[in-house]
């Protein structure tokens, strides 16, 4: 077992991390983005009691703590470490050669899932989307680079990352950060501009 463990988290350290600047500019971009929506956070505090769902603390907190952890997740790569776990699993089980049905199980699960998110910010937003465009494009270009990024054991998206990794990271991960930080500091400045007419003198 003490060989098995080391010779996965050697796979996971030799493989983790993405040293390069579009690496590490995207890490910051991530780290910035939680940071604006921490502050949007702190002025929906403020905000009228009946705002829509897109202008109250809560979802501006998740969006905060989910970029955190997908920054921080940049340079650590965990899920290399979940992959080599998974697939260690799967050898004990004497199912080595279902590795690829299972891989593509897990991307079907995760798109299926990441477009369950994206209906329920679409149907909380409803009637409000038009203030939060780039917050819900800004997500979905993520969703499409995390299933995407994801589907190494599916046929077509493999060849997707062998040929255009950098325009993947470039394009729907580091645009749709931009697009979530953006939003952010629209809606921040919306919800102060609020709080100033209600208060009067400021």
């Amino acid at each position: 077992m003490a060989i098995l463990l080391d010779s996965i988290f050697h796979v996971w350290r030799t493989q983790m991390g993405d040293p390069d600047a579009l690496g590490w500019t995207t890490t910051v971009a991530y780290l910035v983005a939680a940071g604006l929506c921490a502050r949007t956070a702190l002025a929906a505090r403020r905000g009228p009691p009946d705002a829509p769902p897109g202008d109250r603390p809560g979802p501006w907190w998740l969006l905060s703590a989910g970029l955190l952890v997908l920054g921080l997740n940049k340079q650590l790569d965990l899920q290399i470490l979940v992959r080599e776990l998974g697939i260690r699993f799967i050898d004990l089980l004497g199912m080595e050669a279902q590795r690829r049905w299972f891989g593509r199980a897990f991307v079907l699960l995760m798109a299926i899932f990441l477009l369950r998110v994206m209906r329920e910010a679409v149907r909380q937003m409803r009637g409000h989307t038009r203030g939060h465009r780039l917050l819900l494009t800004g997500l979905a270009l993520l969703a499409c680079f995390a299933v995407v990024r994801a589907g190494t054991y599916v046929p077509g998206f493999r060849q997707v990352n062998l040929r255009f990794l950098k325009a993947l990271h470039l394009v729907f991960e580091f645009g749709g950060i931009l697009l979530v930080g953006s939003s952010a500091v629209r809606t921040r400045q919306r919800l102060v501009q609020y709080d100033r007419v209600q208060v009067p003198g400021a």
